[in-house]
């Protein structure tokens, strides 16, 4: 909505905190969490991968860059996922 993480955690950050306080655990990991999972899934947005494959000299190369840019972020969130659980609940 915004095109920037920072105005995405700016609108949405009472709600992350009211979520993070109905689920018991602190609100400055989860935000933190959530923040750098905008940040991962921002690089792999259809704009900024076309810009790098543009500025590469591969634009042919874009949806095997997107894979995975999108494989690596979806392991790093569920990484950071599971260490905030992890950390919420220890």
């Amino acid at each position: 909505m915004t095109g920037s993480n920072t105005g995405a955690n700016a609108m949405f950050a009472a709600t992350q905190a009211e979520i993070a306080a109905a689920l018991g655990v602190a609100p400055l990991p989860f935000m933190a969490v959530h923040n750098v999972s905008a940040a991962l899934f921002l690089m792999a947005s259809p704009t900024t991968i076309e810009m790098a494959c543009q500025l590469a000299e591969t634009p042919a190369q874009h949806r095997w860059v997107q894979t995975r840019v999108l494989m690596i972020d979806v392991v790093a969130v569920l990484l950071l996922a599971a260490l905030n659980v992890a950390v919420a609940y220890w």
